[in-house]
């Protein structure tokens, strides 16, 4: 009988010894950019998509929004994937981004025929908002106004399908490669 009887002494003073370093405990401050901005849930889009059957087929974002977290990739239809750094960079991590369960999903002008030439891993999606519309790219606050042409930017949406957001709008990334790699947890060059 006189072991249980220590027992609840010694939980007391277990509890008390963890209160105390964690008290202790000095912690950087939070990164600006995640307290700046709100999570709010991604607005949705369709576009046209090149599926594996080599067909065009369309592509719903709300699909995967609250399953798997994205990285929306906005680049330049024009001078295609393979002129994106970020495209390219992304590449290069793929199979670090695949074990994070992470997909990537490139929106551009490009035709499906043309992104069914690409070759990317399997966990890129290629998707083609058609110009003059262009709304994915404005829903997305990828779009030039006053020059009536896409901007490059990078996004990235969580598994509970939430992206930052400011003035009602999603906030990119910093296209930068180690601002990417900061974001998805995934090791640099």
């Amino acid at each position: 009988m006189k072991p249980r009887i220590l027992v609840l002494p010694l939980a007391a003073a277990l509890i008390i010894a963890a209160v105390v370093w964690k008290q202790s405990q000095t912690y950087p401050p939070p990164d600006p950019r995640l307290t700046r901005y709100a999570l709010r849930p991604a607005p949705s889009f369709e576009a046209t998509e090149t599926t594996e059957t080599e067909s065009s087929g369309f592509f719903r974002l709300e699909r995967y929004l609250g399953r798997q977290a994205l990285l929306l990739v906005f680049f330049d239809g024009e001078a295609g994937a393979e002129a994106s750094q970020t495209l390219q960079h992304l590449r290069s991590h793929a199979d670090q981004i695949r074990k994070r369960g992470i997909m990537v999903v490139a929106v551009s002008s490009a035709l499906p025929q043309q992104n069914e030439k690409l070759e990317f891993p399997d966990s890129f999606r290629f998707v083609t908002d058609l110009p003059p519309i262009w709304s994915a790219h404005r829903r997305w606050n990828s779009f030039d106004e006053a020059n009536e042409k896409p901007i490059e930017n990078v996004f990235f949406i969580n598994r509970a399908g939430h992206v930052t957001v400011e003035d009602g709008l999603p906030v990119p990334l910093d296209n930068s490669a180690s601002e990417i790699d900061r974001v998805l947890g995934i090791e640099g060059h």
